[in-house]
């Protein structure tokens, strides 16, 4: 089984307290023990590359790491694009979110992994809230 990472994710893994890190760690491993594919997508590294938190010269050793850990990063398709256009106005996701959700209804990904409270109003895909 696939789960998507989402931006909030990689973030509280980051720069989250020490009890969500640990939470998220250990929850990334079981899935990892248990051979899951673990996937995220370009606009969620965007989101990560671009936070304020995160010191620039750390950056590229984090991003490194985030690399190796999941199987696959996704790039955004123009259909992808549009449809989250319309989850927008749908579920008021922020963008980002709602293209995460696309790519993972085109990309036949069953789980999105999350930290914020963005994916509690649809149903399209399971969510799963790590902390």
């Amino acid at each position: 089984m696939e789960y998507f990472l989402h931006s909030s994710l990689l973030l509280d893994l980051v720069i989250g307290t020490k009890e969500n890190r640990s939470k998220i760690e250990m929850q990334l491993q079981a899935l990892l023990a248990k051979n899951h594919k673990l996937s995220t997508s370009s606009i969620s590294l965007y989101d990560f590359f671009i936070s304020p938190q995160i010191k620039p010269e750390s950056k590229k050793q984090i991003m490194e790491q985030i690399i190796i850990l999941t199987d696959e990063i996704y790039s955004i398709s123009t259909k992808e694009m549009n449809q989250g256009l319309k989850f927008v106005l749908e579920y008021s996701f922020p963008l980002n979110s709602a293209i995460d959700l696309s790519i993972c209804l085109n990309r036949n990904i069953n789980k999105i992994l999350y930290t914020n409270t963005d994916f509690q109003t649809q149903k399209l895909v399971a969510s799963i809230r790590i902390i």
